[in-house]
């Protein structure tokens, strides 16, 4: 039975709407990222969400945990972020009542050499408080960083990865991103919407041996 079958009936409600709206980076060497002008959806109330990826700037000792950001000049709630890890990888949000571009920035714990962020919106949520979310560090190699939470019936997800080699993927949702930002430093970010209900479920995130940490939040 699928996830849209358990929710029939006079009772239930409508399934959250999220979208992937775009990606931006940069190769500057910051602690705060301000990405200007993004593109952040239809003119209506949302929930934005955005998910990060940064890596340091190869000193080998670097924090990427992202302390705080903010979407459109007011701050946004960090939901999950890795710690003490050379690739950081967090997910982030925010409720506005409208608008179509804004300015998104992040701080992190100490500056990184590169980063990324993933725009996407949610319409139709129940809460703008994640049901589940996680975040994984790796301080040496390994060939999984899986995202475990939990999920609602119908709800919506979202999925970073920050890994030190190609062909690392999510398994079993739409990849939206997966782009070394610069020299070997992958961002890949995955989203996926309508899921079964579980606690926890397990989204995994694989490849060859490597460097990586990843992150995820989920909403109905």
């Amino acid at each position: 039975m699928t996830a849209r079958n358990r929710r029939r009936g006079a009772a239930a409600a409508a399934a959250p709407v999220l979208t992937h709206i775009a990606n931006y980076s940069s190769t500057s060497d910051n602690t705060t990222y301000s990405f200007a002008s993004c593109d952040i959806g239809a003119d209506v109330s949302k929930l934005v969400i955005v998910v990060i990826m940064a890596n340091d700037a190869g000193t080998g000792g670097g924090n990427m945990q992202t302390n705080s950001g903010t979407i459109a000049g007011s701050a946004s709630t960090v939901h999950a972020t890795t710690t003490a890890e050379r690739y950081g990888c967090a997910v982030m949000s925010r409720e506005v009542t409208g608008g179509t571009t804004a300015t998104i920035e992040f701080t992190l714990a100490t500056s990184a050499g590169r980063a990324a962020i993933g725009v996407y919106t949610l319409t139709g949520y129940t809460s703008a408080t994640p049901v589940g979310t996680d975040a994984n560090n790796r301080v040496g190699s390994a060939t999984t960083s899986d995202v475990v939470m939990n999920v609602s019936a119908g709800g919506a997800i979202v999925l970073a990865g920050a890994v030190s080699l190609s062909g690392w993927t999510f398994a079993g949702v739409t990849e939206d991103y997966n782009v070394d930002v610069e020299s070997g430093y992958y961002a890949v970010f995955a989203s996926a919407s309508d899921q079964a209900a579980a606690t926890p479920a397990t989204y995994g995130f694989s490849g060859s041996s490597a460097q990586v940490g990843s992150a995820g939040a989920s909403w109905l």
